[in-house]
């Protein structure tokens, strides 16, 4: 039974929230020993979902929000100006990745300590803005699918070639 194989050092995340999830229950552990647990999104649907993806932030929420667009909290409230772009790819360049998330979704991330910034990218390219669950006082912008997408492509005149060469292979993967 894969229940009876919970290491001692296991750390159980029921009643935490990461993201849009909330967890509700662990379900054991999968073949490779990672607790699954049931949790629920913010929209309603329940779904397993691995506790490395939770703890990762790999999984943050059931997909609901991926596609939209027109959500008022991560739609931008500016039309940037070429000034913009060059900053932003600045900004990007230092601290910024790009990836595809487990779904399959581009992803651009930018952490700073401040938010400033990260409202500024927020206000610029749309996207949404939070702290780390980290002590570190750590903060992330975070952007995803197509607005993702554009912001890269926006930006990347701009950019060194090997952050060209990074982001070329994100978009092929």
């Amino acid at each position: 039974m894969a229940d009876a194989r919970i290491a001692w050092n296991a750390i159980d995340h029921t009643g935490e929230r990461f993201g849009q999830w909330e967890v509700f229950k662990r379900l054991g552990s999968q073949k490779w020993g990672c607790a699954k647990y049931l949790c629920r999104c913010d929209c309603g649907k329940e779904k397993e979902v691995s506790g490395r993806h939770l703890r990762l932030r790999q999984s943050l929420s059931c997909g609901c929000k991926r596609n939209h667009l027109d959500n008022p909290k991560t739609k931008p409230s500016e039309h940037p100006k070429i000034i913009d772009i060059a900053w932003a790819s600045g900004i990007y360049e230092g601290e910024g990745c790009c990836n595809k998330t487990v779904q399959g979704t581009m992803r651009v991330i930018i952490g700073q300590k401040d938010p400033y910034i990260l409202h500024k990218l927020q206000s610029l390219f749309g996207g949404s803005v939070s702290k780390t669950r980290s002590k570190s006082n750590f903060n992330v912008w975070n952007l995803y699918s197509v607005r993702a997408r554009g912001f890269l492509m926006t930006i990347f005149t701009f950019l060194s070639p090997r952050r060209k060469e990074q982001i070329k292979l994100a978009f092929s993967n």
